[in-house]
């Protein structure tokens, strides 16, 4: 039997366009209100720990072809996006995946800085010592991520320091693109720059 869930308006912001629709931002487990024609509701925000035996079937398949050899032994719902996303984890990886099974990404901790440069491509190394000097990578995660035609992209995710600021840094496979967070700090990069005048 399906619970019903109750939802209440908080908020409203409307897209301006042909056939525009409003969204419409939900709160749990507050008085359920008739929403106007041509609205939607925003998902809810935030994770939900469930049981491993509770993932739908379509997305624990993904999640175990994607994972390998890995044993997959908890799962969480994040409902932050648009759809719902399932993080099913194991020993040194995440996979997320989509309520009707397409995988989202995967996340393969490279564990400590020795294991991490060994895995680590030599052109995302050199991409960062070029572009940001004096970062210390603390935390090495490698994230693979399906494109619309099913082609993989490889990027490498960083957490760390420089200049006692905390960075989240990550580049792709190639070492040729790359964001920062704070954005104040990202720099074009190697090739991309644009000539003044231009």
């Amino acid at each position: 039997m399906k619970r019903k869930k109750t939802l209440a308006v908080v908020g409203m912001t409307c897209a301006i366009g042909v056939g525009s629709v409003g969204v419409v931002q939900a709160q749990r487990d507050a008085e359920p209100e008739e929403l106007p024609t041509g609205y939607t509701v925003q998902p809810l925000g935030g994770e939900q720990t469930i049981d491993i035996g509770d993932v739908p079937p379509q997305v624990l398949h993904t999640a175990d072809q994607a994972a390998k050899t890995a044993d997959l032994t908890n799962a969480q719902v994040d409902f932050d996006d648009i759809e719902a996303v399932y993080e099913i984890t194991g020993e040194g990886i995440e996979i997320d995946v989509k309520t009707n099974g397409k995988l989202e990404e995967i996340e393969e901790n490279l564990g400590s800085r020795r294991e991490a440069r060994e895995a680590i491509p030599r052109p995302v190394r050199q991409l960062l010592r070029r572009q940001l000097p004096g970062f210390s990578p603390e935390d090495f995660e490698r994230s693979t991520r399906p494109t619309e035609v099913g082609l993989l992209r490889v990027f490498y995710e960083f957490d760390g320091t420089r200049d006692g600021e905390e960075l989240d840094v990550e580049v792709n496979a190639r070492g040729t693109v790359y964001t920062v967070e704070p954005a104040s700090l990202q720099r074009p990069a190697p090739g991309t720059e644009v000539p003044e005048g231009e």
